[in-house]
């Protein structure tokens, strides 16, 4: 029971100390960027490009599916980019991050 208080706090130093952090999920690792701070080229937000990778030790390089898509046009505000990664036997691992 104290290992799993311990490990919570552990965690959340480490996300803020990597935030660009590769998780690994079902032998998928999947790494997302960090959180994006875009300037708006106009009233209706930026288009925004960014990278996630995937690989998973049975399958290699895998490709996530991101929403929104890189190279989208982002609004003004806020918005958390799901990415999901699947390998052959059906397993996934998803990674947000805010533009």
């Amino acid at each position: 029971m104290s290992r799993r208080i311990l490990l919570i706090p552990i965690l959340v130093l480490a996300l803020a100390l990597f935030p660009s952090l590769a998780l690994a999920q079902d032998g998928i690792t999947l790494e997302v960027p960090a959180d994006i701070v875009a300037e708006a080229e106009g009233p209706d937000g930026a288009f925004v490009t960014y990278t996630a990778t995937a690989s998973d030790v049975e399958d290699g390089a895998l490709t996530p599916v991101c929403s929104p898509a890189s190279e989208s046009l982002f609004p003004l505000g806020t918005t958390t980019v799901t990415c999901t990664a699947t390998d052959s036997d059906e397993n996934s691992a998803s990674a947000n991050f805010d533009v």
